[in-house]
């Protein structure tokens, strides 16, 4: 389920990382704009299963309870403009080297939550957080 999408995005902060420090000294800056949650169709009509999650019923109630989330955040998730479009402005123009992560999300969000919770935690009890929501029993 969220195995694909979430490894896909530490893949992309890990490469982008070390692409970072390896062409800085020919003055080559990387940056990455990382939208948090925001209105698109992402979860929607997008969103595709092989196979289909009935065919693995193991999943299913993981299944339901990530819809349950996605539901009851994506109401309350704000329109991207202006936000994604300040970062990408930002991460253009900054002239600070050393930054390479520009996160876009609102700290009331779970997603702003969530990346907080990493920072300042650890990647485990983000982890954990995410679990709670998903597995409230276990």
């Amino acid at each position: 389920m969220g195995s694909v999408y979430y490894s896909s995005n530490r893949a992309l902060e890990g490469r982008a990382e070390c692409l970072a420090y390896e062409v800085a000294p020919f003055g080559i800056q990387i940056k990455l704009v990382q939208p948090g949650g925001f209105k698109t169709d992402f979860g929607g009509r997008s969103l595709a299963f092989s196979p289909p999650p009935a065919e693995v019923p193991e999943y299913q109630a993981m299944l339901e309870a990530t819809q349950r989330m996605r539901a009851s955040v994506g109401a309350s998730l704000p329109e991207p403009k202006p936000m994604v479009t300040d970062a990408i402005y930002a991460a253009a123009t900054e002239a600070d080297q050393k930054k390479v992560r520009y996160p876009v999300f609102t700290e009331t969000d779970m997603y702003g939550q969530l990346y907080a919770l990493r920072k300042a935690k650890g990647a485990d009890a983000q982890f954990a957080a995410v679990m709670a929501q998903l597995h409230p029993a276990s």
